[in-house]
């Protein structure tokens, strides 16, 4: 049996922050899969934006994997959960964006969702964290750079737009701690100052 915690947050505010998220993959209690990744930042970006993309990364998995067996997903997302589950309306934009692209990956498989409160989801709770601080490194790195270039040239160049994570499902998979990752490189181990809260609300 396939089971697969998923969860996602939006920092340092939201909407509006960073949205990133993170699942784990387990087929009879042994986890086999963990993937993270960062949605984008600013405009449009909320908690439910990241618990979907998660939920949809980890749906993309099963799809790529061919998995036949019968699967469980859990998140602590009431909301996600309730409306994958039919409990709920599909009102909002969000909403009407990624359920129906959700179930149409999952057409044809043994699936059933379940929600779990967040003291039983803090694998993916970290995942979604690190993903976060994987996106400030790499945004800091390439500021820098830029600035750098600003500089040789001698000139300044205005604000520009904040470029978002590559979907991590089209990365180059690594290995973290024996598990492959699905992500473009290998997080560092070590924190980097405070690690990011949960956002909560938003559409």
């Amino acid at each position: 049996m396939i089971t697969i915690y998923f969860d996602g947050l939006c920092y340092p505010k939201n909407p509006g922050g960073v949205a990133a998220y993170g699942y784990i993959v387990y087929r009879d209690g042994v986890p086999i899969w963990r993937g993270f990744g960062a949605v984008g930042e600013g405009r449009g970006m909320t908690n439910n934006v990241a618990e979907y993309e998660g939920l949809m990364a980890a749906a993309q998995w099963l799809v790529d994997e061919g998995i036949k067996e019968k699967i469980l997903i859990k998140g602590d997302s009431q909301l996600v959960i309730k409306q994958m589950k039919g409990e709920y309306r599909v009102f909002s934009a969000t909403s009407k964006k990624y359920v129906p692209a959700i179930k149409r990956l999952l057409v044809g498989m043994d699936v059933s969702f379940s929600w779990v409160p967040r003291e039983e989801n803090e694998e993916a709770d970290e995942l979604s964290r690190v993903a976060y601080e994987s996106y400030c490194r790499r945004r800091h790195k390439g500021a820098a750079r830029e600035a750098g270039r600003v500089r040789r040239r001698g000139g300044v160049r205005g604000p520009g737009r904040a470029h978002p994570a590559q979907h991590p499902g089209r990365g180059v998979p690594c290995i973290v701690a024996g598990v492959p990752i699905r992500w473009e490189q290998e997080p560092r181990g070590g924190k980097e100052g405070r690690r990011p809260g949960r956002g909560r609300g938003g559409r």
